[in-house]
C-alpha cells in the first residue's frame, strides 16, 4: 500500500466510525452476490492508536527510522478486537499483523517513532518467544501504547 493510499486510509478512519467490508457466503454462492458493510465505532483511544501506527509507518517509509530501510508496510488489525467490535463489545487488546516485518521489529519502529515525537509515551517492549512445541510458531511482541 502506497504512502498516499495509507494517508487516505488514515483520513478515512480518523473518525469515530469505520466501515469494514464483510461477506458471508453459503456453499455454492457466487461472492459477488453478498456484499455487505459492517460498521465499527472507534473509541478516542483506538482512533489515536491507529493514527500512531499509521504515522510510524509513514516515518519508516520516509527513511526516518535509523536501522530500518524505507519500505512499504501493510498493517492489519486482527483477532478478538475485530470480533468484539463487530459485536459492540468493549475491548482493550488490539492485535496487529504486519506483512513484511517481525512483530519485534515493528514494535521497535513504533517505539523509535514515539521517542522522536512523544518522548514521555515510550514504553517497554515485551517479547514472547516462538515455541513450536506449544503450537506457537511466531515470535510475538507486546507493547502498551497510551
Amino acid at each position: 500500500m502506497s504512502c498516499q493510499k495509507r494517508r487516505r486510509m488514515s483520513e478515512k478512519y480518523s473518525r469515530t466510525e469505520a466501515s469494514i467490508p464483510t461477506q458471508v457466503l453459503k456453499e455454492g454462492e457466487d461472492d459477488s452476490s453478498l456484499a455487505t458493510t459492517a460498521k465499527i465505532r472507534l473509541t478516542l483511544q483506538e482512533e489515536s492508536l491507529i493514527s500512531t501506527i499509521l504515522n510510524a509507518i509513514d516515518y519508516l517509509q520516509k527513511g526516518k527510522i535509523d536501522g530500518y530501510a524505507a519500505r512499504p508496510v501493510v498493517v492489519r488489525i486482527a483477532g478478538g478486537w475485530v470480533r468484539d467490535k463487530l459485536l459492540n463489545r468493549s475491548t482493550h487488546d488490539v492485535d496487529i499483523v504486519i506483512d513484511c516485518l517481525s512483530g519485534v521489529d515493528f514494535a521497535k519502529i513504533l517505539q523509535t517513532y514515539l521517542k522522536q515525537t512523544v518522548p514521555n509515551e515510550v514504553k517497554r517492549i515485551g517479547v514472547i518467544a516462538a515455541n513450536p512445541n506449544q503450537s506457537k510458531h511466531l515470535e510475538t511482541a507486546t507493547m502498551v501504547v497510551k
